[in-house]
């Protein structure tokens, strides 16, 4: 029995601590099978390069901490929450082909090369993994581009709830497109959400000055010495 849509709505958590982050291949991805949310951790840029304005038809939430995000999956009803990790990470985890869905979920999607870091392992509920096709000459062990097994997840995650529906394709002069959905409807900032950012900035700037005036006094010091 297919899930409805609220009982199917799935959510992908992105990090971006660092910031400028270009997120535009898990836009497209997240667009291409009617991700519910992106969910942005750490700071508000990043880039959208290779999205082909993705951004534009997803609905993008940001979130500070993991904690946050974690916090915000809850008030939304999804309670489960899986990291995507490494076929070859020593935790064990079920692969996606594997996998019985029964409601709302998240995935957490780690940094390419380096995987899931502390602070996204302690929201998670658990872990899945892609299966790898085994090589018939033994080489150094690889995983498939991020973005590529993003899109295996998702796949096999809407084909499984079988609550993904295909989007109609309209005629064009050559093989024809498919419909795009409406864009996203941006909301202005609150004025708490804004005066955060503003606090935020103002405690940034200060740290600055602070370590600059150190910088001041050792060099004065070092002069009269």
């Amino acid at each position: 029995m297919a899930m409805t849509t609220q009982e199917s709505a799935f959510y992908i958590v992105a990090s971006n601590l660092a910031g400028r982050k270009n997120l535009g291949t898990f836009l497209r991805t997240s667009s291409a099978f009617g991700v519910k949310q992106l969910i942005v951790v750490g700071s508000e840029r990043y880039g959208t390069h290779g999205g082909h304005n993705a951004h534009k038809y997803v609905d993008i939430i940001h979130k500070h901490t993991f904690e946050e995000a974690q916090e915000y999956l809850k008030s939304v009803n999804c309670m489960t929450i899986l990291g995507l990790q490494s076929y070859r990470h020593p935790t064990p985890s079920p692969s996606i082909d594997d996998m019985v869905f029964t409601g709302p979920t998240a995935f957490i999607l780690g940094n390419e090369g380096g995987g899931l870091s502390e602070d996204q392992r302690s929201i998670c509920t658990g872990f899945v993994h892609v299966v790898h096709y085994p090589l018939p000459v033994q080489t150094t062990p690889f995983d498939l581009d991020l973005t590529v097994q993003l899109a295996i997840v998702l796949q096999t995650y809407t084909c499984t709830t079988k609550a993904y529906t295909e989007r109609s394709m309209e005629d064009t002069s050559t093989r024809g497109k498919f419909q795009l959905s409406e864009r996203i409807a941006t909301s202005a900032q609150s004025t708490s959400e804004k005066t955060q950012i503003a606090r935020q900035r103002q405690e940034k700037k200060a740290q600055v000055e602070n370590v600059m005036n150190d910088s001041l006094a050792l060099g004065s010091f070092l002069e009269d010495y």
